[in-house]
């Protein structure tokens, strides 16, 4: 168990570095049928390492879930960022975030409505999503600021994370649904088109 721990750790640093370059321009990520499940029980370990002491982390998955085109790096990135997001809505509170993962069929008009949508196409969308109970987004904040570069609920945040998430979830043909109230926690929801035929997943 050590050992596999060892070569997961190891093969993480060399995603991260490869993250590196492709940020400066330097490198190329590669996409690659991706299990929603499997990539979050894979980090499951690194997650309670990102988030507060006091916050409470639950996973779940629904069954039978199809495979995503992603680059499974960028992906855990997102993850993280989402999870580390959720943890700082907490502030010094305890708190439950939870992490979900699932399957929905979702038609033209629903598609549309989601942010970063390229157009109405409907089908079968698998999801992550991050549910906390902490500070709360306002419905202005989440509509001028949250989808830009810079911008932090934070009073000494620099907000690059999420930017960098959102940008990556563009990437892959991502979508996104917010729903935050003020002191009612937030509730992040990624949507990625399934892939039809069957592939290997690495």
């Amino acid at each position: 168990r050590r050992l596999q721990q060892l070569e997961t750790a190891a093969r993480r640093a060399a995603d991260l570095t490869n993250q590196m370059l492709v940020y400066a321009g330097k490198g190329t990520g590669t996409r690659a049928p991706v299990l929603l499940p499997d990539l979050v029980d894979e980090m499951s370990e690194l997650l309670q390492t990102v988030i507060s002491k006091r916050a409470r982390l639950s996973t779940s998955h629904q069954p039978d879930q199809g495979p995503v085109e992603a680059d499974p790096s960028q992906l855990r990135q997102v993850v993280m960022n989402l999870l580390t997001n959720a943890s700082d809505a907490l502030g010094n509170q305890d708190g439950q975030i939870s992490l979900r993962t699932g399957q929905v069929r979702l038609g033209a008009a629903q598609v549309e409505a989601l942010r970063f949508s390229p157009g109405p196409v409907a089908g079968d969308y698998a999801f992550v999503e991050v549910q906390d109970d902490g500070c709360g987004m306002t419905e202005e904040f989440v509509r001028e600021r949250l989808f830009k570069p810079f911008q932090s609920t934070k009073a000494n945040g620099m907000g690059i994370g999420a930017y960098e998430s959102f940008r990556y979830i563009q990437d892959l043909g991502g979508r996104i649904e917010v729903i935050s109230e003020p002191g009612r926690g937030s509730l992040f929801r990624l949507v990625f088109p399934q892939q039809t035929a069957a592939a290997a997943v690495a």
